[in-house]
């Protein structure tokens, strides 16, 4: 937090002093409640009315979209201090299964109980460096028959994303899943001179330079041998040149399986499977702003108020990971944990600085 300190000195507010109490008093009220986290819960935590909480998703448009650039800038802060990074990109779906009126509600699929559910999709961004974790920024998806204007693919939601703020902060590799490895996302990329790792589907045809063409999990140069458990091949996709790597890895279950990786940069096999690792700090970061937030708890009916709501427990996940630092390995539920414990202890002014700073 000592960079955020600084930047406050000799600082004066953009914003009002009013909407500053707001904004804190709903992002400590997300962190401190343990029950459902609706604004008269918050409220009973908080010791204050339920229209002090709902203040916050009444904010004016303009507040709203302040608020939603605070983890891009806190990232950017970040990104310089460290010099390197990672995006990642990936979607999740906030469970409405009772709506019948919230905004952007659809069906989607559900990795959790694997099966499709109503429910708000969204397809999130965020940044990492290894121990620090930020979403910065996301967009809502809504299937072809719910899509009031022109139905929008994930991919190319990403792809809108992207543009949005790849220029704004510097980072070594991007790290999506296999949903959104195509030829027009790979070509999309090279074309921004931007290095990516994703995962490959195995069913995927790739030609080898001595002319073989088969699909990639059969393909011969990636068969693996007595106790190989990685290996990479330099191959042709859809008319473009990548490198193609083959891990072998225990599942969950402790049966071994294999995947597949494609990137545009040239690294050894292992560099690869390394990197791609960091990807799973997107997953911890969803299970908690749902389980420790309420991510998908918010009962606001219009869209723009669930955004403030997500953005929100976007902050409070960043805030939880500032006030731990680099000092310990403590998940950002342990300081959860600690905060509701102590809750006088809470740390307002931190709070304060981080949005008057960036806000």
């Amino acid at each position: 937090m000592e960079f955020l300190i600084q930047k406050i000195k000799g600082f004066r507010s953009k914003i009002k002093p009013k909407v500053t109490n707001v904004v804190c008093r709903y992002i400590k009220g997300l962190m401190l409640t343990k029950e459902h986290r609706n604004c008269s819960n918050i409220a009973r935590y908080l010791h204050c009315s339920r229209d002090k909480i709902y203040e916050f998703l009444r904010l004016p448009q303009s507040a709203l979209s302040s608020l939603s650039t605070i983890p891009l800038k806190l990232a950017s802060e970040l990104a310089k201090e460290n010099c390197w990074g990672y995006f990642i990109i990936d979607d999740s779906s906030l469970a409405k299964i009772f709506s019948c009126v919230i905004a952007k509600v659809c069906y989607g699929f559900n990795s959790v109980l694997n099966r499709p559910i109503n429910g708000i999709n969204i397809v999130v961004i965020a940044w990492t460096n290894g121990i620090i974790t930020i979403p910065i920024a996301f967009k809502f998806w809504v299937n072809r028959k719910n899509a009031e204007e022109n139905y929008k693919t994930k991919p190319e939601l990403a792809k809108e994303i992207i543009n949005e703020i790849c220029d704004k902060i510097s980072v070594n590799y991007f790290l999506l899943d296999g949903l959104y490895c195509s030829d027009h996302m790979m070509r999309f990329f090279d074309q921004k001179n931007i290095k990516f790792i994703m995962r490959f589907p195995r069913n995927r045809c790739i030609e080898t330079h001595d002319g073989q063409r088969f699909q990639i999990q059969k393909h011969k140069h990636l068969k693996l041998k007595r106790n190989e458990r990685n290996k990479t091949v330099h191959a042709e996709y859809k008319g473009k040149n990548y490198f193609f790597t083959i891990e072998k890895r225990k599942n969950k279950h402790g049966k071994y399986q294999t995947v597949f990786l494609v990137s545009n940069v040239k690294l050894a096999s292992r560099e690869y499977i390394e990197i791609y690792k960091i990807r799973w700090k997107i997953e911890k970061c969803f299970r908690t702003i749902k389980q420790s937030l309420g991510a998908d708890e918010c009962q606001a009916q219009s869209a723009n108020k669930q955004s403030a709501h997500i953005y929100a427990t976007f902050i409070s996940y960043a805030f939880a990971q500032l006030i731990n630092g680099d000092k310990s390995n403590k998940p950002p539920e342990a300081i959860f944990d600690r905060l509701r414990w102590q809750k006088s202890h809470f740390p307002d002014e931190e709070l304060r600085v981080l949005i008057e700073s960036f806000c």
